[in-house]
């Protein structure tokens, strides 16, 4: 566990200090984790050292410790001005997209990987969600560099911190309530339902009402530090376990309260956004420590299947909603080469991985199911994120160009 520990500071500092450069050769810090993790773990394989990390730990790590930070961070870089000018793109993104992409995924995974014992309809009903967790980090300072719009990139931002918190929340309550173990308890769904998602909507916005008042009083960075700290993990922890409710939906709801605040003060703010940078290299650093070479060799064609049905989901349902709405509204229209971008730009990051770590052993399916993730995972940093970018620099740009000259 040392040598892992050690590992991992080692690469994290590597990382930050690349990031400056590594985004204009199209080359995004997930890359440079999550390679850093498999090569250290790989490494430390051979050497017969035993790298001390279980599923277990993994798995409590991430839904205990970086989740809450992540999750915080995603209500406090939730810019609605921004998004109110594409109000109506930007609804149905979080609404039409994600509920088609889903729909579809789940419908193509389940035809598709054929084996209704060994992948029922749950298991591809959780892949898709788990997949339309969108994650702008894994490709946001790519296409800044790419000289994507802001407009683009406020709705692609917009969409991730909202499926993110919706995907967490799903996917907890189909495995806590869904599941094989209780099903006979089916006739309680309208009020597990209530508990899950309502239930931390009023918790995260009591909690936040108090914190808003106490905190506007309170000059003290470090005092207020705490004490967010405090409200985010007990928050967290008090609707997850306690009320078996989303936690998620909590964190997000405070955190929307506490925005206003922590805006005005510039250490409390990089506080925050250095925690979820943090929290974000860890992830990926622990995807590469976990992924396998057999992983590969015997979940191949279930990764291809994932990796070509979440694409071919998403693109159906932006590109079809958004062409309807091109027609229909008075504001600015989003182009198909816009829609084609914002479409490949839908990468799966952080929050997927965690979810795919969250999953239980005794599913079944659990394994093809992860490795399914992982593997839209590793493409989505690997392959979609840098060909989005570099096709933002070399075509979109060109159009644009071509537009504004005489």
């Amino acid at each position: 566990m040392v040598f892992t520990v050690l590992a991992a500071i080692m690469c994290l500092a590597l990382a930050s200090a690349i990031k400056l450069w590594a985004n204009k050769w199209f080359i995004s810090y997930p890359v440079i984790m999550t390679l850093a993790g498999f090569l250290s773990s790989e490494v430390l394989v051979a050497l017969g050292v035993d790298t001390g990390l279980r599923y277990y730990h993994v798995d409590w790590l991430i839904s205990a410790f970086l989740v809450p930070t992540i999750i915080f961070n995603t209500a406090l870089s939730f810019n609605e001005q921004s998004l109110y000018k594409d109000k109506i793109y930007f609804i149905y993104l979080i609404t039409g997209t994600y509920g088609l992409t889903i729909l579809i995924a789940t419908i193509l995974l389940y035809f598709s990987m054929n084996h209704p014992s060994g992948f029922p309809w749950f298991a591809a009903l959780l892949t898709g969600c788990i997949l339309a967790a969108t994650n702008t980090r894994v490709i946001s300072d790519l296409l800044k560099n790419s000289g994507i719009s802001m407009r683009l990139l406020s709705l692609l931002k917009g969409e991730s911190l909202i499926n993110s918190v919706l995907s967490l929340s799903i996917v907890s309550f189909l495995l806590s309530r869904l599941t094989p173990q209780t099903e006979a308890h089916y006739h309680l769904w309208l009020t597990q339902l209530f508990i899950t998602f309502i239930v931390p909507v009023i918790t995260g916005i009591g909690l936040g009402v108090f914190a808003k008042r106490l905190l506007s009083k309170n000059k003290d960075a470090i005092a207020s530090i705490l004490f967010l700290v405090s409200c985010v993990y007990g928050l967290y922890f008090i609707n997850s376990i306690l009320f078996s409710a989303s936690g998620s939906i909590a964190v997000f709801v405070f955190g929307l309260f506490s925005k206003p605040f922590v805006e005005k003060n510039l250490v409390i703010k990089q506080y925050w956004l250095a925690n979820s940078f943090l929290a974000t290299l860890l992830m990926f650093f622990i995807l590469g420590m976990t992924v396998t070479v057999t992983m590969f060799s015997e979940r191949w064609l279930a990764m291809i299947i994932g990796i070509a049905a979440i694409l071919m989901s998403r693109f159906l349902s932006l590109t079809a909603g958004f062409s309807l709405i091109s027609k229909k509204t008075t504001q600015q229209v989003i182009t198909l080469k816009e829609q084609l971008l914002l479409s490949a730009s839908g990468t799966c990051g952080a929050l997927a991985i965690a979810l795919a770590f969250m999953l239980p052993e005794t599913l079944d399916y659990w394994w093809t199911i992860q490795s399914i993730v992982f593997g839209v995972v590793l493409f989505s940093i690997f392959v979609q994120a840098p060909l989005a970018a570099y096709w933002q620099k070399t075509r979109l740009n060109d159009s644009s160009s071509c537009e504004k000259s005489p």
